[in-house]
């Protein structure tokens, strides 16, 4: 008797593969796909006061979106740490203040290990939204940790 199925089916790789894909693809939709979502209650805020006089300094709204479920994440501009609050989609938001020279953001976002696979590619969309310029978007991807940095000039 031959079971044509016996030593892996085609039929039954092709179906896994072809979910991996829809899954793979709908995760990358979600991370670059503009969303025009108001900020979340509970988001840090800057008052007018912490601006500086002569509009060196200028605010601008931080949303990050990550493809896992995070264990970690540590976003900072130069050597400050960026506060973070999670909104009801999921999303990071924050505020910071920019000046006009050139400046660092760090990120560095791990995995949480019981909810991903080792190994598992990890992408994360960082928006900064500064008032009067143009929207900044950056994708950053790596596998199974992000350390990594991006250098912005208004």
């Amino acid at each position: 008797m031959h079971l044509s199925c016996m030593n892996g089916c085609p039929l039954i790789r092709t179906l896994i593969v072809g979910l991996i894909l829809v899954a793979a693809a709908f995760g990358l939709h979600r991370l670059t796909a503009s969303s025009g979502q108001a900020p979340a209650t509970g988001s840090t805020t800057i008052s007018e006061s912490t601006i500086s006089k002569n509009g060196e300094f200028v605010p601008a709204r931080v949303r990050l979106i990550l493809s896992v479920i995070p264990s970690l994440i540590k976003l900072q501009l130069g050597e400050e740490d960026v506060s973070l609050v999670r909104n009801e989609q999921g999303e990071f938001d924050g505020a910071i203040l920019l000046s006009s020279s050139a400046q660092v953001m760090f990120l560095n976002v791990k995995a949480d290990p019981s909810t991903t696979v080792p190994g598992t590619h990890v992408f994360a969309k960082l928006v900064i939204e500064p008032d009067g310029s143009e929207t900044i978007t950056h994708v950053f991807d790596a596998s199974g940790e992000i350390d990594d940095f991006l250098e912005l000039k208004l």
